[in-house]
């Protein structure tokens, strides 16, 4: 159930390299609701780009990571920070980013993709409409009506990204996808 390059696919045994124990040697402290004794919650950091964050959470794993082809815990951290410093939606701003990357890969795109680095820069163009984050900030519906033929690429339901759960591996999933408004 955990989609994987834009949906494409469901199964990556890369994604080990992002799971929860990818993920411990990133945790400097566990993080708890007030007065409670189980501190379930993370928090954890980048070095490389002296980044902290609590979380990530599952969704933001597979929106910054798998679902764009990216199996690197720092750059997904960095991500996360830079997200919720600007105020955007994790899911909706990877799951953007991976139809942006299978535009770029399928040539609809003017733009090449040059690595997951690419994710942090275009998260900034995001937040600030820059060049192509313009197109992007309103998300990959909205974009796709300025990119013919992309729209075969887009991953979701009434004109928002899907998250990280497959419909096609559970039809309580895919139910819920065409029924909730």
């Amino acid at each position: 159930t955990f989609p994987i390059g834009n949906y494409r696919d469901n199964h990556d045994s890369k994604s080990k390299k992002i799971n929860g124990d990818a993920f411990s040697k990133h945790t400097k402290r566990n993080w708890a609701c007030w007065r409670c004794p189980i501190a379930c919650g993370k928090i954890r950091r980048s070095e490389k780009y002296n980044a902290e964050v609590e979380g990530p959470e599952y969704e933001t794993l597979w929106a910054l990571g798998a679902d764009i082809g990216n199996y690197d815990p720092d750059i997904i951290i960095k991500a996360n920070e830079l997200c919720d410093d600007y105020g955007l939606d994790t899911i909706s701003t990877g799951a953007t980013i991976a139809w942006f990357k299978e535009c770029c890969e399928k040539g609809l795109i003017d733009n090449e993709w040059k690595g997951n680095e690419m994710i942090l820069e275009l998260i900034e163009k995001i937040a600030f409409r820059k060049d192509i984050g313009n197109l992007l900030a309103d998300g990959s519906f909205m974009a796709s009506k300025n990119i013919p033929g992309s729209e075969k690429f887009l991953a979701g339901a009434k004109g928002l990204e899907a998250p990280a759960w497959d419909p096609r591996t559970s039809w309580a999933t895919a139910l819920a996808y065409a029924t909730s408004p």
